[in-house]
């Protein structure tokens, strides 16, 4: 269990609630069992009944115009004198229902049927004396709680419609050149062609699964001026004129029916689309559109008339609005054609002030639901990515961007990406944990046995004290949902109240942000200093003081989907993606500078110029998957990289258990009951009397309640079961498939809503908690700012923590030649071959082939990889004629020997990609090779040596001594002592302080403790270890690396600042090496290596401080 709570709450919240009351459900009910006769009068009354009150008309008419228009239809007409059919009306019953309903009962914000208002928590401290207080049945703190009537619209046009009516406008030569447009940032050159990899809205049909299309362009000397020139925002007028400049001989008008083309394609992006964090998107199309002259654009005065009619209907009563809305959207819809022209959300006339025990509640329940989440970190998609990018370009490189995600050059999108749709197959599902899966099956049997209905969690609880995991980095924060429940506002100040738990976003603020334009300054305010709050580090100290948060914008795939992202501009960077901005404003970050690189644990975001590391951010709710181009969803997946997740309640492969008891942590309830139907409810064919008897077995096996919640996600209804009307509703909801869940409602949890009354009745109330995380990565694995066994890792790749730059100095972006192709200097060669295989091929078998290696071959190594195809990498340098004309075939013939005597499957040449930044950068890349060749050599003796028995030290001692020998070396040249200098030898304070003691990994120490202190000796780790039996070859390979490193550890000091690594990350990398190449890519023995090495170390230094406080000089 944690010592301290892992989450904090922001002092401000959001309330979600319904506009009408609970008790407003009520009146949804209908005559369904009477006979046929008459059914359409009978329907077309119903539907009069439910859909006459003026609030509920224009209500739906903002959700679903086709609706209204049905039924004003049933409301002109008579119930008897009806010409709709009754399957017709019992549609649009059905569906005006279902809206009813949802408007006295559902949270979620939709239109004019539920809204927001503003929550404020007390601090901290309040919310310690609210629980003690409340603990005495005494008044804790102030609850302050108000429910008006005077709820207020914010109207602004539909974005599907304002985009088509930009779109169809920006076509016109004689709008376009008076406005800005600018290069679109996504493009890149291929072949001669400019590319465009994601085009919103280009997926044919515009159905919201439709791929996403590349466009391309040639690219002509015409089109390559076009795009230098529009680098930074140009007047278009002003760039068609340079064009014709250019290119004299071009016929009148072809300049600018040029740059018309290349916007139509999205190449040239102008200022008219409004970004997502416009305030008033209208606004800023009307501004944009200034200075168009009235006979070029005669539509312009009526625009500006729409502004006026939409901010007259936004001043009228609720219910008062539809002729307004009915008279706006005809206007618009001269315009342009749409069948929802105009959007609106709902700003509740309420405010609450809720205990900060309340908020205290909400952030333990997150932190226990925290740790029973998977421990895997990141989601798998990007697991698999992270993978992928180490066996590309290692630790350390930065790759640009737009490069990485061009799957010709770089690695394509990640699994699941459809913005443009990726090479890649969908992302594998988590494999099941079978022993998670087995004690929640067990929690759940004993709790139906025992009959109880409710599961009460605790800390100590043995299901949590099996499941739960502290380790790994916690997300940033997160924002989550609980309805709140409690009889009274006293009730709920006295700490008599719960929380039942319903959804979260995985960024503290995002669903603040998406009502940000709803709520008052103060509360825009506290919203800005929550965005720009990162909470702990999350990335090692020295790489996360100078973060860049920057919020990401791009355009939508969807036109309609920019109605939920838009939020204010809450960052001091803003981040474009494929969208209008002017690339010299120091406030905005260019993608064209901005680089993924990699540690061992987790995938990062650069800023090239400055080196500083980017940390982006959205606040909205969009799907990612059709509504962020790939570059957008890669850059905010990138948070994400090497975070371990957070989880709501899962029961596994117990969720197809018929019911599922509720389970509670102290007053919150993480997961209400839940009941699952059998085919035959599911089923819309069957006999309606056959399938009302079903339901009444079913409620009375499984105890279903009278009311219940029925929907999936977050889409629900409440029903009624005594209710034939509502069992009509029920088999309908049922009939959508298997995803559909009936739970029960969230006041079965033993409080009420009373809390939120206002002047009409009493009113469901779910409450956004914006939560932080007090802390960073919790795991404590690992050296302190060295090596670490926890983290997704590439085999053969050291887990090495921290960002593998140095922060705040510019990012040299390399390509070409760093990457050496078969055929030249580099001979790389991949040996296909188990592990229990390879010490038998490198003692065995390589050895011959090293002794007639060319002596122009300078340098050599391997490199173990341990991954679903497990192989030793062989790389050999030297003149380019000599490794293809002489070594080439002589490690042919080592392979075809090896394959004949089936010790491997195959051979594989491929590129070496040095590490370039993981070991220094160009200038030291050389030297960490030879440490590389001189390690590899003393491995392999030693490997022989093992092999044959003449060497029986056990292999933890033997990586822990070559660990102390390339340190002491290292530091031998990277600082040279001098007579001033601690007594202490070369390395050994880095050592003990970056492996701290693990008693996990100690044990190995203690096991091996007589072998360890005879190999491992810090003060005479410059020569060879005297408890090593070692052949002379041994000790030449030994004195050989030493000398290596030392060289190496001096030309990283004479680099100095230029280095582009820090010296000791390069170090660390050195010494997971080592143990790659003498045990293997295994973190558990790596981890052990290292603790015997600093286990022998602390013991010697213990031994020698001792001994001089023993000495007569000490005690004199």
């Amino acid at each position: 269990m944690p010592e301290a709570p892992l989450f904090r709450c922001s002092g401000a919240g959001l309330l979600r609630a319904p506009v009408h009351p609970v008790t407003r459900a009520d009146e949804v009910r209908w005559d369904a069992d009477s006979p046929e006769e008459d059914e359409s009068g009978r329907l077309a009354e119903a539907v009069s009944r439910l859909a006459r009150p003026r609030p509920v008309a224009e209500a739906i008419a903002v959700a679903s115009p086709s609706l209204a228009r049905t039924l004003a239809q049933t409301l002109a007409q008579t119930a008897g004198d009806t010409d709709k059919e009754p399957a017709a009306l019992r549609r649009a019953l059905r569906a005006l229902a279902g809206y009813r309903l949802r408007m006295a009962s559902r949270e979620t914000p939709f239109g004019l049927m539920s809204g927001v208002a503003p929550v404020r928590f007390g601090d901290d401290a309040q919310a310690v004396a609210a629980q003690e207080v409340a603990a005495q049945g005494a008044n804790a703190q102030e609850v302050k709680v108000r429910w008006g009537d005077a709820h207020r619209r914010a109207v602004r046009p539909d974005r599907a419609w304002l985009t088509a009516l930009v779109t169809e406008w920006e076509q016109r030569p004689e709008v376009l050149r008076w406005l800005r447009v600018v290069a679109n940032g996504l493009c890149f050159v291929r072949d001669g062609r400019v590319v465009l990899p994601y085009l919103p809205h280009s997926a044919p049909g515009g159905s919201a699964e439709a791929p996403v299309r590349e466009v391309s362009v040639r690219r002509t000397d015409a089109v390559a001026l076009v795009m230098e020139q529009a680098d930074t925002p140009v007047l278009c007028g002003e760039l068609a004129r340079r064009l014709g400049a250019a290119f004299p001989a071009a016929p009148p008008g072809s300049a600018e029916g040029m740059l018309v083309r290349l916007v139509a394609k999205g190449f040239l992006l102008s200022e008219a689309h409004p970004p997502l964090e416009a305030a008033d998107p209208l606004d800023h199309l009307l501004s944009a559109l200034a200075a168009v002259p009235p006979e070029d654009l005669p539509e312009l005065p009526e625009l500006r008339a729409i502004r006026v009619a939409l901010g007259a209907y936004a001043a009228l009563p609720l219910g008062a609005g539809l002729t307004a809305l009915t008279e706006v959207s005809e206007r618009m819809r001269g315009l342009r054609a749409a069948d929802q022209p105009v959007h609106v959300d709902l700003a509740l006339d309420a405010e609450a002030r809720l205990p900060g025990a309340v908020a205290e509640e909400a952030a333990r329940a997150a932190g226990l639901l925290w740790r029973l989440s998977p421990p895997e970190p990141g989601p798998a998609h990007l697991r698999e990515y992270h993978a992928e990018f180490l066996e590309r370009y290692g630790v350390g490189r930065p790759v640009p961007v737009r490069e990485l995600l061009d799957p010709d050059i770089g690695l394509g999108a990640p699994a699941g990406y459809r913005c443009p749709p990726g090479p890649r197959p969908e992302p594998a599902e988590d494999r099941r944990d079978t022993a998670r899966d087995e004690v929640l099956a067990a929690l759940a049997q004993r709790a139906l046995l025992a009959g109880e209905r409710e599961i009460l969690l605790s800390d100590d609880h043995p299901a949590v004290a099996r499941l739960a995991h502290d380790g790994g980095r916690p997300p940033l924060g997160m924002d989550l949902c609980a309805h709140l429940l409690a009889d009274t506002p006293e009730a709920l100040a006295e700490g008599r109240f719960r929380l039942v738990l319903s959804s979260h976003s995985g960024r503290a603020g995002a669903m603040l942000g998406r009502f940000a334009h709803l709520l008052p300054e103060d509360m825009r305010a506290s919203l800005t200093e929550l965005a720009r709050d990162p909470g702990p580090s999350d990335a090692d100290a020295d790489a996360d003081a100078d973060v860049l948060n920057a919020q990401v914008s791009f355009r939508t795939g969807r036109a309609r989907a920019a109605n939920i992202a838009q939020a204010p501009r809450l960052l001091e960077y803003r981040l474009p993606v494929g969208t209008f901005a002017d690339r010299g404003d120091p406030a905005v970050l260019d993608l064209a500078r901005l680089a993924v690189t990699a540690t061992a644990e987790r995938l990062l975001l650069v800023e090239t110029r400055t080196g500083r590391r980017v940390r982006p951010a959205v606040f909205h709710l969009l799907d990612p998957e059709w509504d962020l181009p790939n570059a957008a969803r890669l850059l905010c997946d990138l948070t994400t990289s090497g975070v371990r997740g957070w989880r709501g309640w899962s029961w596994g492969a117990a969720e197809a258990l018929p019911y599922l008891p509720r389970v509670r942590y102290g007053r919150t309830v993480l997961a209400p009951a839940r009941w699952r139907p059998d085919d035959t409810l599911r089923d819309r064919n069957t006999p309606r009397d056959t399938w009302t008897r079903a339901v009444a077995a079913w409620r009375d096996t499984w105890h279903v309640p009278r009311r219940v919640r029925v929907g999936s996600a977050d889409r629900h209804i409440e029903l009624d079961l005594d209710l034939p009307a509502h069992l009509d509703l029920l088999r309908h909801e049922l009939g959508h498939g298997p995803g559909t869940f009936v739970q029960e409602l969230p006041t079965a949890a033993g409080c009420g809503d009373g809390w939120l009354a206002g002047p009409d009745g009493v009113h469901r109330g779910e409450i956004v908690f914006p939560l932080l995380a007090r802390t960073a990565a919790t795991s404590t694995t690992g050296p302190r700012a060295g090596v670490s066994t926890t983290g997704p890792r590439a085999p053969g790749h050291p887990v090495v923590t921290g960002l593998p730059v140095v922060t705040g100095r510019p990012q040299q972006i390399r390509q070409g030649r760093r990457e050496h192709l078969p055929g030249g200097e580099w001979l790389h060669a991949s040996l296909y071959c188990l592990p229990a295989r390879q010490n038998e091929v490198l003692t065995t078998h390589l050895p011959a082939l090293l002794e007639t290696l060319p002596p122009e071959v300078d340098r050599w190594f391997f490199v173990r990889y341990a991954d679903s195809h497990d192989h030793l990498r062989l790389r050999w340098h030297g003149p380019a004629h000599l490794l293809t004309g002489r070594l080439l075939p002589q490690v042919h013939a080592f392979a075809t020997a090896l394959r004949d005597a089936g010790l491997t499957r195959r051979l594989v040449l491929d590129t070496y990609a040095p590490e370039i930044e993981r070991y220094g950068g160009p200038r030291a890349m050389a030297a960490a090779e030879r440490v590389f060749h001189t390690d590899s050599l003393a491995v392999l003796e030693t490997l022989r040596l093992a092999r044959t028995g003449t060497l029986t030290v056990d292999p933890l001692p033997l990586a822990a001594a070559g660990h102390m020998a390339l340190t002491h070396a290292f530091f031998t040249g990277y600082a040279p002592r001098t007579a001033e200098d601690s007594p202490d030898p070369p390395g050994l304070r880095w050592l003990l302080e970056t492996f701290p003691k693990d008693e996990a990994a100690h044990r190995g120490f203690r096991r091996t403790r007589q072998e360890a202190l005879a190999t491992v000796n810090p003060y005479t780790a410059g020569s060879f270890p005297s408890g090593i039996t070692g052949s002379t070859a041994l000790r030449r390979a030994w004195a050989a690396r030493t000398e290596a490193a030392v060289a190496y550890g001096s030309v990283l000091r004479e680099l100095g600042t230029r280095s582009e690594a820090p010296p000791t990350e390069a170090l660390a990398s050195l010494l997971h090496m080592h143990h790659n190449r003498l045990i293997g890519a295994n973190p558990l023995t790596e981890q052990g290596s290292y603790a015997v090495a600093r286990g022998a170390a602390q013991a010697h230094e213990d031994r020698r401080r001792a001994s001089r406080a023993a000495s007569p000089e000490a005690t004199g």
